[in-house]
């Protein structure tokens, strides 16, 4: 295998990389030293009142990066593992975290050169998926990862919310509902869809937390007739200028309509917040919620994006019709996963099978491949882009197609990807 990049090489505090490179400390550099140089290139690279201490505070410091260049300490980045639900089976996901680049190092290239051993030790920790979320987009997406999240947006007042059913919603409706009815609608909404993330109990009591900038943060609960259950967690701050309250809904999930339609007569009773904010599931009709239509537009969340770290481990749960089907993956960032794949579907998952040892059938052969950047590859296989739009956005390409149709037969999905979390 090849070694480090000639523009430097990655530490890693607690393990190898394996079959990749080394991955030792320069001599004399301690493991101490590492945790402190990270510190130090981080407090000089964000401003004081940017409290990166806040935002890393529940960020595991047993995974940090640091990329050498010319001897001297080039960039470090925060990364941990987190379990995202897949439809409710778990798949392991790394989430980078905040990085910093020395001045004198920016614009080298430093952090490009150093993708192979970040992404190949992401694979050798378990990880089929790494997920960020990134001002810049577009360098993000050139090193092979997608915007995969899409959300419907609600940005106007209070009243901007014409929902129908509203005579006696609140009866229902009770602050600090007991964890266990938030947890279970979480983890049935979980079962419907890719994207949010398994909960730890710290992680729960972190969402009811007061954040910076926050007044105060309120979770509500719902029941209604029938059984249906819903919560919304709200964050209270001031707008600019005097301007007024904002209300931010931070999540909200339901397990059916009557719970949502109590969750919202809640929201439209704030008659004196200047400015509600939500970024709902893709699929919530907010226009139908909504008195003026340009309250609510579909967008494409472009800060959150996924990657395919290892296809070979990558399963897939999948509501599609049962079959196979040959796709042909560019990837120069993750070698591993370059080359031409079968994937194998029975109407429930989709698991994938390198043909790099097995050459392709002459059934495969005659349907011929398609082939799919990096950067399409997560959002391909998740539903959150159509394989036409893909390809009209040269993205991907097939030879006719019937290649086209019968591999978009195996891959969707019951709902689009959706994460409320920050990551």
């Amino acid at each position: 295998m090849a070694g480090p990049p000639a523009v430097g090489r990655i530490w890693h505090r607690d393990q190898s990389c394996s079959g990749r490179s080394p991955m030792d400390r320069p001599p004399g550099r301690s493991e101490s030293y590492d945790a402190a140089a990270a510190a130090e290139l981080l407090a000089y690279s964000f401003p004081a009142d940017d409290t990166i201490a806040e935002r890393t505070r529940t960020w595991p410091r047993d995974r940090v990066y640091a990329v050498e260049s010319e001897g001297e300490l080039a960039s470090v980045i925060l990364w941990r593992v987190v379990t995202v639900l897949d439809h409710g089976n778990p798949l392991l996901m790394a989430l980078a975290g905040p990085g910093a680049t020395a001045a004198t190092a920016r614009g080298r290239r430093v952090l490009a050169g150093s993708q192979t051993d970040f992404l190949a030790a992401m694979r050798d920790a378990g990880c089929v998926l790494s997920g960020l979320e990134t001002p810049i987009p577009k360098w993000h997406q050139n090193n092979g990862w997608g915007i995969c999240l899409s959300v419907a947006r609600f940005t106007g007042a209070p009243a901007d919310l014409a929902w129908p059913s509203r005579t006696g919603a609140g009866s229902a409706v009770r602050f600090d509902p007991p964890h266990e009815l938030v947890a279970s609608v979480y983890e049935d909404c979980a079962r419907d869809r890719f994207g949010l993330l398994e909960r730890s109990a710290a992680d729960w009591a972190d969402l009811r937390r007061v954040g910076p900038g926050e007044l105060r943060r309120d979770v509500v609960g719902a029941v209604a007739e029938g059984g249906d259950r819903g919560y919304a967690v709200l964050v209270h701050r001031l707008v600019g200028d005097g301007a007024g309250l904002e209300i931010e809904v931070r999540e909200l999930f339901h397990t059916g309509p009557s719970a949502l339609a109590r969750l919202l007569y809640f929201l439209v009773s704030h008659n004196n917040v200047a400015r509600l904010r939500w970024d709902a599931p893709p699929e919530v009709e907010l226009w139908s919620a909504t008195s003026h239509a340009r309250t609510w537009e579909p967008v494409r969340a472009l800060d959150k994006l996924v990657r395919v770290v290892n296809l070979a481990g990558l399963s897939l749960a999948t509501n599609a019709f049962p079959g196979t089907g040959v796709i042909r993956v560019i990837d120069s960032q993750a070698p591993w996963n370059d080359g031409l794949w079968r994937i194998i579907g029975d109407g429930e998952r989709i698991t994938f099978t390198s043909l790099a040892a097995a050459p392709p059938t002459s059934a495969d052969q005659a349907a011929g491949d398609v082939t799919v950047q990096a950067c399409a590859l997560a959002p391909f296989l998740l539903g959150a882009s159509s394989p036409w739009w893909l390809r009209d956005s040269g993205l991907l390409s097939a030879p006719n197609e019937h290649a086209l149709s019968q591999v978009s037969r195996l891959v969707g999905t019951r709902r689009p990807p959706y994460c409320p979390d920050s990551w």
